[in-house]
């Protein structure tokens, strides 16, 4: 199986002079939530979206066939990290039926 991932956030990187003895990195706040991302499958992709409301925040997944506006299945999660397992799951499963059918 191939997974592509993509967020609209860049990556980032930290250099440190090597000279630097016992370095402690402490973050300034709390990091940020994961961005909007998306994960393409064959020829089905799923979206994993933020929404952030003052009362909580809830991870909205959507999967769709490529080049179609029809969603094949939904699901709404707690943390992001649960909503990536459960979309990851239903596109290997999905997949993996479409490639038994052919």
């Amino acid at each position: 199986m191939n997974l592509n991932v993509s967020s609209s956030i860049p990556p980032f990187s930290i250099k440190l002079d090597s000279g630097l003895k016992d370095v402690h990195l402490v973050a300034a706040k709390q990091s940020p939530e994961p961005p909007n991302t998306r994960l393409s499958v064959g020829d089905y992709i799923a979206d994993i979206l933020l929404d952030a409301r003052p009362n909580g925040t809830i991870y909205h997944w959507i999967v769709q066939r490529v080049g179609s506006a029809a969603i094949i299945q939904w699901g709404q999660e707690y943390t992001f990290e649960d909503a990536y397992s459960a979309v990851s799951a239903y596109l290997e499963n999905l997949n993996r039926s479409n490639q038994e059918k052919a």
